[in-house]
């Protein structure tokens, strides 16, 4: 039994004993008395015979009157008799158990030592009784009280155990935004003592205005950007509102650093989706000796360069390479660069701080390499990326750090970078289209990916597993080839390489109704196939482009004026016109009759 308790027993127990006249002792479940006057204050602390009257009412959860003790069997048999604890010849007592919600906690007794106190106690035994019994009551109330209270100080400490443990920063704020608690990292992130730190606004303290508003309707833990007003590193911070009968009360803050949140949304989101060397079908000796290649690129952490043409699985083997190099939490962040607008794919890259440019978000955004530190970063159709951005990406490569737009400070990375092209990178060099010293950064190590064409008996094994795939996928009845069927596939020149054959396995699938696949089923899908595969006379859009700027800047002329109106006809802006005047090499030589 707690100290308060004890204390506030004892004085119930002297405030009656004055009052009454009588002695009272008063024992909790375990049969301790833990109150009492006259000669029961000195065993405060002892435990009682289970065979006294007080320790009978706490057995039996029932409250008694006893006139004359030795006259009672309970004293008669009992072989402690001429020996009790409770030797000071009581005439009588009253006892009652203390009880909350049908819970025994104890017991209260009014004991007479003499026969004017037995003759009070008989004459009034019933209001007695029912005073004990509110005593009693008040006593279970104290007790549940300090119960509840010591149940607060255990859950603060424990708050405040978890609050000085945990690495990541962690903030506890109210309705108003008024810090409550915060974690050792974020106040030695701050800089600030705990007692002065507590009692601030997160307004005071976190870069640009925080609504507190926004939260009070959100049920789902949302991720932003934010910084500490004195310091320059950036965090993902979650907020998960507190309420109390639908009423916004608070919300609890997590902040964690980009480098330890990545890999766990990762490891989350991609857990069902670990492709490795096994998922990569093929038997023919060209296909086992690149995949013995790319297991060794995997043992490093340098540049590698995936060449091959398009539909040969660039991007799978580069998924593979990352699952043999890094566990399933390092996180594997593809991006293609041809697939974004040039406009937007500075930032996609390399990230913006906060008010960079028109639409840019409030709290800024982390880029590619960011998100991938620690991990992978694979850029896909690599030879399309602007030579403008080519220079910043060489930086980062070199530097292992990245700048995000309108940033002032580096942000270190440790990213393994995996590039792929189905250029021809060497030429784009040598036309000036992409930096040499970019290139062979990049190409520290190569990875050449053969076409279909050159591994012929893989075909019949990537019809089937495609056949399989798409079959059960569909939820239709497994396929087969006839022979004549497959001979066909197997002949062809598979201009697409493997991204065609699954074209074509899943045209299958999806249009011949029989289980048996002829070869006219799929004729019309290869002869159109093998129509587009005949050579045109296609020129490459650099060379169109080009080409555009030198007939526009030949009418108007290469004046200054004469750029404003060429760069107006053409629809770009003044500043791209002499970006790609720059990146094209035009000038006033390349002035041509076309």
């Amino acid at each position: 039994m707690l100290k308060s308790i004890i204390d506030f027993a004892q004085k119930c127990a002297e405030t009656i004993s004055v009052i009454l006249n009588v002695e009272v002792t008063i024992i909790d479940y375990n049969l301790t008395r833990i109150a009492g006057t006259a000669g029961y204050k000195n065993t405060i602390g002892q435990q009682l015979h289970d065979r006294t009257y007080t320790s009978r009412v706490v057995q039996s959860g029932k409250g008694c009157v006893i006139e004359s003790p030795e006259s009672k069997n309970t004293c008669i048999n009992c072989g402690n008799r001429f020996n009790c604890p409770e030797k000071d010849k009581e005439k009588g007592l009253i006892s009652v158990p203390i009880i909350d919600s049908g819970k025994v906690l104890g017991a209260i007794s009014l004991i007479c030592l003499n026969d004017i106190q037995l003759e009070m106690l008989i004459s009034k035994k019933q209001s007695l009784m029912d005073f004990l019994t509110n005593i009693g009551q008040m006593l279970a109330s104290k007790i549940k009280e300090q119960e509840y209270i010591d149940r607060l100080e255990l859950n603060s400490s424990q708050l405040n155990q978890i609050f000085s443990s945990i690495s990541d920063g962690l903030m506890l704020i109210d309705n108003k935004g008024t810090i409550l608690n915060a974690s050792q990292s974020v106040l030695n992130l701050t800089g600030n003592p705990k007692n002065s730190f507590l009692g601030m606004n997160i307004k005071d303290v976190i870069e640009d205005n925080m609504n507190i508003e926004e939260f009070k309707n959100s049920n789902n833990i949302e991720f932003t950007e934010v910084k500490f007003k004195n310091g320059s590193e950036s965090f993902q911070c979650s907020f998960s509102p507190i309420t109390i009968n639908d009423k916004f009360e608070g919300a609890v803050m997590v902040l964690v650093e980009d480098i330890k949140l990545n890999p766990l949304i990762y490891k989350k989101v991609h857990a069902n989706q670990r492709i490795t060397f096994n998922n990569i079908i093929g038997e023919s000796r060209l296909i086992k000796d690149t995949i013995n290649v790319a297991i060794k690129t995997s043992k490093v952490k340098s540049n590698l360069l995936i060449t091959g043409e398009s539909g040969t699985g660039k991007e799978l083997f580069a998924r593979a390479i990352h699952n043999c190099m890094f566990d399933g939490s390092a996180p594997f962040i593809p991006v293609n660069c041809a697939a974004i607008p040039e406009s937007l794919l500075e930032s996609e890259l390399f990230g913006y701080e906060s008010g960079s440019f028109t639409g840019a978000r409030k709290m800024g955004k982390p880029g590619k390499f960011e998100l991938a530190n620690g991990g992978t970063f694979f850029m896909d159709e690599i030879g399309d990326i602007p030579l403008h951005l080519q220079a910043k990406l060489l930086r980062v490569l070199q530097e292992n750090e990245v700048e995000r737009i309108g940033g002032t400070h580096p942000i270190q990375i440790d990213v393994r970078v995996i590039a792929a092209t189905n250029k021809n990178l060497e030429q784009m060099v040598n036309s000036k289209l992409f930096r040499e010293d970019l290139y062979y950064r990049l190409n520290v190590i190569n990875l050449r990916l053969p076409p279909l064409r050159e591994r012929k008996s893989d075909i019949p094994l990537l019809i089937e597993f495609f056949m399989n795939l798409y079959c059960s996928k569909m939820g239709v009845p497994k396929k087969s080839l006839d022979e004549e069927a497959i001979e066909a596939l197997c002949n062809h020149e598979w201009k697409g390489n493997v991204r065609e054959l699954q074209n074509i396995i899943e045209y299958i699938c999806c249009i011949c109704l029989g289980e048996r696949v002829t070869y006219n089923d799929i004729k019309d899908k290869i002869e159109r196939s093998d129509k587009m595969d005949m050579p045109l006379n296609i020129n490459s859009l650099d060379f169109l482009e080009k080409n555009e700027i030198i007939k526009a800047l030949n009418k108007y002329g290469y004046t200054t004026k004469g750029k404003v109106m060429a760069a107006n006809v053409l629809s770009i802006s003044r500043a791209s016109l002499y970006r790609k005047l720059k990146e094209y090499n035009i000038n006033s030589q390349n002035k041509t009759d076309f």
